[in-house]
């Protein structure tokens, strides 16, 4: 997590991120007369609200995406967090942005839940999340405390409190703009891959996987099995194991079908039986086995299916 800048700067980022969300999320919700005045209408609606605002989460971030709408929900929640402050209570503009901020704040924990576990790779996966929840975790703690400090003393004491949460909730927001999109992206396997995912490079790392799978697919080609690489909308099927034996003793680039790829795609050449014994053994893999191979002696798992 910390041993690439990479990784560190979207570590950091994402602990910015869940400790303001988790601030602002359980504020909301614990504040009982946020949303009304009664304490039992507040419950109900701060309830309600949550049912159109899981459902919001989950068509956004299918359609749209992730990382920039969570940016918005978090700048749409700081804005109503500064109008519900200003505005008096109990009013019905005080009740409808009030509404609006628990359904931002519901709709960016939603999303920015499943976006960790997108970022992080699969050998840290487990332990970025663990930190991230453990961030909010801390700032759900603090969130009671700044409450009953907030609830008495003047009219600066009481603004303090919302203005503090919404200018968190911007940083937050503005610092996400420097996360790669995830949406139709497989998970990175290794810190070496999630490097490679960036800001604006998202096309370069798909390209990359679509290619090592047609490679897999070729080298179970070459051994006489056959292979099936799925991507997206693209299905790589292998040849015929008569076609495949002959083109390996050969030593002919092996023609695979491609459903939803240019028939003329080039295609990688077929290792030879001397690199193929290589990747099996216990020896060191060479340079060429480990593009072939994605760096692993093991062709029996695709690490990029996901």
């Amino acid at each position: 997590m910390f041993r690439t800048r990479i990784m560190l700067k979207k570590s950091l980022i994402l602990f910015c991120a869940w400790f303001a969300i988790s601030l602002n999320y359980n504020s909301i919700s614990l504040d009982s007369d946020f949303l009304a005045s009664d304490v039992f209408i507040n419950t109900v609606l701060s309830g309600l609200i949550e049912v159109p605002a899981y459902v919001t989460a989950w068509i956004v971030a299918e359609k749209v995406g992730r990382r920039i709408p969570i940016a918005v929900l978090y700048t749409m929640l700081s804005a109503c967090l500064i109008s519900v402050a200003v505005l008096t209570p109990g009013s019905v503009s005080h009740t409808v942005l009030a509404l609006l901020a628990k359904l931002s704040a519901t709709c960016a924990f939603s999303i920015i839940t499943n976006y960790t576990a997108e970022v992080y790779p699969t050998s840290i996966r487990n332990t970025g999340i663990f930190f991230c929840s453990a961030i909010g975790r801390i700032s759900s703690l603090l969130a009671p405390f700044i409450l009953a400090v907030n609830s008495g003393g003047s009219y600066g004491a009481r603004m303090a409190a919302p203005i503090a949460f919404a200018c968190l909730g911007i940083l937050a927001g503005a610092a996400l703009y420097y996360l790669p999109e995830t949406k139709g992206i497989p998970l990175p396997q290794t810190v070496r891959e999630a490097n490679i995912i960036t800001p604006g490079k998202e096309p370069a790392f798909i390209s990359l996987v679509q290619k090592r799978r047609q490679e897999i697919a070729v080298y179970f080609v070459g051994r006489g099995e056959s292979a099936t690489v799925s991507f997206g909308n693209s299905v790589a099927d292998a040849a015929s194991q008569q076609q495949t034996a002959a083109a390996a003793q050969d030593q002919q680039p092996v023609q695979i079908r491609l459903e939803g790829v240019a028939a003329n795609a080039e295609t990688p050449d077929l290792p030879d039986a001397k690199a193929a014994e290589t990747v099996n053994s216990s020896q060191p893999a060479s340079e060429e086995d480990v593009q072939v191979g994605f760096g692993t002696n093991n062709y029996l798992i695709d690490p990029y299916d996901g």
